[in-house]
């Protein structure tokens, strides 16, 4: 809660900083699906490589 106190004492506006928050989270999770998606095709052309190589 300290950052919050810290952000009102500085005037700006703590919706901003949720905001920011939110928007750095969907980033993060937009990233971590892609990295699964990666990682389950590499997965899918290793099995099929070694089914059918």
């Amino acid at each position: 809660m300290h950052e919050f106190k810290s952000i009102k004492e500085n005037g700006a506006d703590p919706q901003l900083f949720i905001e920011a928050e939110e928007e750095k989270a969907e980033l993060e999770r937009n990233r971590l699906e892609a990295e699964i998606t990666q990682q389950m095709f590499t997965l899918k052309t290793m099995v099929d490589l070694y089914l059918n190589g």
